[in-house]
């Protein structure tokens, strides 16, 4: 199972996730959110995640390329040069009812992260999604050859539950492992990872 951790802002939070063997980390290009990342601070994050560890740019809107990302993730995309960027498009679950009513994925969208839908926030509510749905999104989306990532509400202690019910390709966490808003915990991170992997 793979494991992203989300929403880094502190250097040692970076260090301790990659330690406990996060398969991503996510920076949040967001101005809006409390986990928002500048630009000098992304630069020097990236070199400290070395080659083998998926870099993720995370924006509402996209509305600028970050060319050294492994990935960018945004709810939409902007017009900006994204040719050679791995795209994951977030997609909230609420405001959509079901199926039908998903938006369209971008062109060249491989992988999908589903989060709960909430007007206060674009991410990091720690509002879970339906897992039941959301099940159904990667039998669905899994045909058309999309990865489904499970986001949403996640904690060490349903994350296992979660996996089980959802089957999906990997869980991306942000809320649930921080003792506040872009502090990470790291008791929290360790047990959430060995939660996930023994799922």
């Amino acid at each position: 199972m793979r494991v992203k951790i989300c929403g880094i802002v502190r250097p040692e939070d970076l260090v301790h996730a990659l330690s406990e063997g996060a398969d991503a980390v996510g920076f949040v290009l967001e101005p809006t959110s409390p986990r928002y990342v500048g630009k000098d601070h992304y630069d020097i994050y990236f070199k400290l995640c070395g080659p083998y560890v998926a870099t993720v740019a995370v924006f509402g809107y996209e509305n600028r390329s970050v060319p050294k990302a492994s990935a960018v993730q945004a709810i939409r995309f902007g017009a900006h040069s994204l040719v050679g960027q791995r795209l994951i498009q977030t997609i909230r679950l609420g405001q959509h009812s079901g199926n039908s009513t998903l938006p369209e994925l971008y062109p060249g969208v491989g992988t999908v992260v589903l989060d709960a839908y909430s007007e206060e926030a674009f991410g990091g509510t720690g509002k879970k999604v339906d897992w039941r749905l959301a099940a159904e999104l990667v039998e669905t989306l899994g045909k058309k050859g999309v990865y489904v990532v499970l986001s949403g509400g996640l904690t060490p202690d349903n994350v296992a539950e979660a996996i089980r019910i959802v089957q999906p390709y990997g869980v991306d966490v942000s809320s649930g492992v921080e003792s506040s808003p872009g502090t990470k915990d790291p008791s929290k991170v360790r047990d959430f990872i060995l939660a996930a992997r023994s799922a």
